[in-house]
């Protein structure tokens, strides 16, 4: 059996092992990311050794050719990738959008969490504003003349 019958050369920018969907850049990918032929195994489990060394013998043997092959692939994928980019779907902007609005939810309740005068940000004038912090924070209790040991007094609170 001859090396090139591993593989099923659809055009000069696909390559794909037989039998399979996988081109041989998924299989070269983790090669020259340093897994062995066993690691890359594990990943597909669905390919047997001898594909995996027979796509890394075919590589060493043709390395210049499958490096160009790779660096085309790459640039292709790069390419779609801007293409897709500037013209989104729309429920893609839908989810960036919310996205968008929920990162800026998150850093509004950190800025009010950080603020030095929270929990005090939530008074105004002896009454609540927006919730209840409870009746034995130390702090609130600290500044409000006349609070008793258990219920502090909200009307002469000085917030």
């Amino acid at each position: 059996m001859q090396l090139e019958d591993y593989f099923d050369f659809l055009s000069e920018d696909d390559i794909r092992l037989r039998g399979h969907r996988l081109g041989i850049d998924n299989i070269l990918e983790y090669f020259l990311a340093g897994y062995t032929a066993e690691a890359i195994r594990e990943v597909y489990p669905e390919l047997s050794l001898e594909k995996i060394y027979a796509t890394i013998t075919y590589y060493l043997q043709h390395q210049t050719e499958i490096d160009a092959y790779l660096l085309r692939l790459k640039q292709w994928r790069e390419q779609r990738y801007q293409e897709w980019n500037r013209q989104p779907s729309p429920l893609i902007e839908r989810l960036r959008a919310f996205k968008a609005e929920r990162q800026q939810t998150i850093l509004n309740q950190r800025r009010i969490l950080s603020s030095p005068t929270f929990p005090f940000n939530f008074f105004e004038k002896g009454q609540l504003k927006k919730r209840y912090i409870g009746d034995r924070t130390p702090s609130i209790k600290s500044h409000c003349r006349g609070a008793k040991a258990d219920i502090p007094d909200w009307s002469n609170c000085d917030l």
